[in-house]
């Protein structure tokens, strides 16, 4: 496991499949926490955080519709209020 992104929060859209999936795990491979955000498919969602915290990393699942700024917010937010330790943006 490397150490480029130790310690960060990455949001990642789309990382219930494909390519924002792989990016989630090459992200969390490199140590950052990942919050896994879906629109419709929360099973693969849930699949994804499994392979994140397989890594060591922290995970939360967010339904996410990446259309709307309103709901930028409030995904951005959520991962600080899940937190036990406080995260810099």
């Amino acid at each position: 496991m490397g150490e480029k992104l130790k310690d960060k929060v990455a949001i990642i859209t789309g990382s219930d499949s494909g390519i924002g999936r792989a990016m989630a795990q090459a992200f969390a491979e490199e140590g950052a926490d990942i919050a896994i955000t879906y629109l419709e498919d929360r099973h693969g969602a849930e699949q994804a955080k499994a392979e994140v915290e397989k890594a060591g990393r922290r995970a939360i699942v967010v339904k996410f519709d990446s259309a709307t700024l309103r709901r930028w917010r409030g995904c951005s937010a959520k991962p600080m209020r899940s937190s036990a330790r406080p995260i810099s943006w």
